[in-house]
C-alpha cells in the first residue's frame, strides 16, 4: 500500500471513529435502572414538603382571578409543527372560523404570588420560547413577576417554525425569528392582560370521564386515562347579577384529528372543545390544556373534520352538564413551587437498537427537567415537560385520591420538551413509535412514577385544614 493510500485509509478510520464517537451509531443501552436517581427524590421529597409548608402556613384568603385571549398574527406561510411528513411545507391560511393564540387564566389568594397557566394553541412550548416570556415578565413586574405553568393543546396543524434545533425542525419546520418574536409576543401579551384583568372570584373543579372519545394508540386495546377535567371560576368583584365566568379545561388525547396533508392552520379538536364552550350563553372564556396524551389518541367516526368536531362538541357537552351543580369557593390556599431535577441519562434513538452518542445528545437537551407544582386547596397540579402516556398517570390519579387529595392534575408541555413517557415494559419494542420517542431510557416509565409518588407523599396530611371550608 503506497503511502498516500495509507494516509487516505486511516484519515478515513479515523473520521469514521470521530463520527462515531461525537455522533453515533451507538448500541441501545437497554439496561434497567430500577432505582431513580436519589438526587432527584431527595429534591421532590423537599420541594414537596416545602410546598406542603407554604401552603399550610397561608391564610385561607379571598380568592381572586383573571383571564385573556390574545390571537397570533403569524407570518404568511409558517409551516405547521407535528408532523415531519409535511417536510417544513408552508401553511395555506386558517381553518374557516378558527382564531389560533394564547389563553392566559391568573390566579392568586388575598396578595399572594401571582399564578398564570397560559395555554397556547401550539404542539408545545419549547424551553426558549418560555424563557423569553419569563424575562419579558421579568422585565415588566421585576421581583412581582408571577409563575407561570405553560401548557399547550398540542394541535398537529397550530403554528410552527419556533424551534432552531434540528429535531424542532423537522417537526415544525425551518425556524423564523419572525414567528418566534410573535409566539413571544402574544403569549407575554395574553399574560399582561390576564392580571390586569384580575377581580374577586369563585372557583370549583369539574371531574368527569371522557373515555369513549379515547383510544390507547400504543397498546391496542390497552389502558386509557379518561379524565375530563376542568377549573371553572367566575368573577364576583363586579357585582353582575351574571357574573363572568370561564372554564380551563385538560383532556389527554393527541390532537391529530387533521392529518399532514392538512395545510391550514386549525386548533383541531382542543379548539372545537373552546368553540363550543363560548357557545354556551353561561361561559364567557374558555381554554383547554393537553394533559397526558403521551399513548392516546381521539375516537370518533367520520373524517378528520367531522372527527375533531364530533370530539370537541362531545367533551364541552360533557362539561356544560356539569355546570349547574358545581359547589363554589370563594376563599383559597394557593402555594406554587418551580425546580429542576436531574434525569436518568438521556438517549436518543436511531431505529430499534441504535442511539445517538452522548455528545449529540447533549446538544438536544442537557439531562434535567423542570417542574412546575401549583396546590390549590386539596388539589395538586403538576405540570412537566413530557408526553405522559395515561397508562402511568391513571394509577397515580387514583393513588391522589387515596392520599386525600381530591384530584391530582397532570398537564404536559410546560415550557420544555423531554419526548414521551410509557411503562417501562414497552420500551424495548422499538417499533412502537411511543418508545422511540421516550429520551429518558428504559427506566424512564419508573423514574417518573416514583417522582409523582414522592411528591403525592410529601403532601401528608392534606386535609387538616379543610374540614372548615
Amino acid at each position: 500500500m503506497t503511502r498516500r493510500r495509507k494516509w487516505i485509509v486511516g484519515g478515513g478510520a479515523g473520521f469514521l471513529a470521530a463520527f462515531i464517537g461525537t455522533v453515533g451509531p451507538w448500541p441501545l443501552d437497554s439496561t434497567p435502572e430500577p432505582e431513580p436517581e436519589a438526587e432527584a427524590l431527595s429534591i421532590v421529597a423537599a420541594e414537596g414538603q416545602g410546598l406542603q409548608s407554604d401552603h399550610a402556613s397561608s391564610e385561607v384568603e379571598r380568592f381572586s382571578a383573571g383571564w385573556a385571549f390574545e390571537p397570533f398574527a403569524m407570518p404568511d406561510g409558517v409551516p405547521l409543527a407535528g408532523y415531519g411528513a409535511r417536510r417544513g411545507a408552508a401553511s395555506t391560511g386558517t381553518s374557516p372560523g378558527e382564531v389560533l393564540g394564547a389563553r392566559s387564566v391568573t390566579m392568586r389568594s388575598g396578595e399572594g404570588q401571582l399564578v398564570v397557566v397560559v395555554c397556547a394553541d401550539l404542539l408545545l412550548v419549547n424551553e426558549p420560547l418560555a424563557d423569553a416570556v419569563r424575562a419579558d415578565l421579568r422585565e415588566i413586574y421585576h421581583e412581582l413577576a408571577p409563575v407561570v405553568m405553560f401548557t399547550a393543546t398540542h394541535s398537529h396543524s397550530g403554528p410552527g417554525a419556533f424551534g432552531e434545533m434540528a429535531l424542532e425542525e423537522l417537526i415544525a419546520g425551518r425556524f423564523d425569528p419572525l414567528a418566534f418574536a410573535e409566539l413571544r409576543r402574544a403569549l407575554s401579551a395574553s399574560i399582561r392582560a390576564s392580571i390586569e384583568s384580575i377581580d374577586a372570584a369563585d372557583y370549583a373543579w369539574i371531574d368527569t370521564d371522557a373515555t369513549e372519545f379515547l383510544r390507547n394508540r400504543t397498546v391496542k386495546g390497552g389502558e386509557v386515562d379518561g379524565t375530563l377535567e376542568a377549573l371553572v371560576i367566575r368573577k364576583t368583584g363586579g357585582g353582575d347579577t351574571t357574573p363572568p365566568t370561564a372554564v380551563l379545561a385538560l383532556f389527554g388525547a393527541h390532537a391529530t384529528c387533521l392529518s399532514d396533508e392538512n395545510l391550514l392552520l386549525s386548533g383541531d379538536y382542543p379548539g372545537a372543545t373552546v368553540r363550543a364552550l363560548e357557545a354556551d350563553a353561561r361561559i364567557d372564556f374558555a381554554a383547554f390544556a393537553g394533559n397526558c396524551v403521551g399513548s392516546q389518541s381521539t375516537q370518533a367516526e367520520g373524517d378528520g373534520r367531522q372527527r375533531l368536531q364530533l370530539v370537541g362538541e362531545g367533551l364541552a357537552g360533557r362539561l356544560t352538564e356539569a355546570l349547574d351543580d358545581l359547589e363554589f369557593r370563594s376563599t383559597a390556599r394557593l402555594s406554587v413551587r418551580e425546580f429542576e431535577l436531574p434525569t436518568p441519562d438521556l438517549q436518543v434513538r436511531i431505529g430499534a437498537s441504535w442511539r445517538l452518542s452522548p455528545v449529540a445528545t447533549g446538544l438536544i437537551h442537557r439531562p434535567r427537567a423542570r417542574l412546575t407544582v401549583m396546590r390549590i386547596d386539596d388539589r395538586l397540579w403538576t405540570g412537566v415537560p413530557f408526553e405522559v402516556s395515561g397508562m402511568l398517570s391513571k394509577p397515580l390519579r387514583e393513588r391522589a385520591i387515596q392520599s386525600g387529595l381530591s384530584g391530582l392534575t397532570l398537564s404536559n408541555f410546560s415550557g420544555d420538551y423531554m419526548g414521551y413517557l410509557i411503562p417501562d415494559e414497552l420500551y424495548l419494542d422499538g417499533k412502537v413509535y411511543e418508545s422511540q420517542m421516550n429520551f429518558l431510557g428504559p427506566s424512564g416509565g419508573t423514574f417518573f412514577v416514583e417522582l409523582m409518588r414522592a411528591l403525592l407523599e410529601s403532601q401528608k396530611p392534606l386535609m387538616d385544614s379543610f374540614d372548615s371550608l
